[in-house]
């Protein structure tokens, strides 16, 4: 689903597509990678993910997840993380402040309810210096 707004230029239009397909495609090394990035506990990264924290033990012990929608998305926010923030330090502040966009929540506190939709878009956002 694309939510689109039908004042928007089409050139920008255009643009916030392209950066999705480039989010979609891009996807870290590993699920270790994307943690690593995220600087999620394995008890937090199963609550992301919605699966047991021992589920969790194994992926990150070498364990292939199964095809899981969930594992693929955490790994193109990490992506994009990277991406749109230059270091590891402003990713650690994306993720712990408060942001106005998110009804004052952290990025994190919404990621840790699942919502990952909610802080990629905020991060598409941002790269397209769509902040009010």
């Amino acid at each position: 689903v694309v939510l689109f707004d039908s004042t928007d230029q089409p050139g920008r239009l255009l643009s916030q597509l392209r950066q999705l397909s480039r989010m979609r495609g891009a996807r870290p090394r590993s699920l270790k990678h994307a943690v690593r990035v995220l600087g999620l506990s394995q008890e937090a990264l199963a609550r992301v993910l919605n699966v047991s924290a021992r589920t969790v033990h194994r992926w990150l012990k070498g364990a292939r997840p199964r095809q899981n929608p969930e594992v693929d998305r955490l790994q193109r926010l990490a992506s994009l993380l990277e991406e749109v923030l230059s270091s590891p330090e402003m990713i650690r502040s994306y993720l712990n402040h408060p942001n106005p966009s998110l009804d004052s929540e952290t990025p994190l506190q919404v990621l840790l309810r699942g919502e990952m939709d909610r802080v990629s878009a905020d991060l598409l956002a941002l790269a397209e210096g769509v902040y009010d």
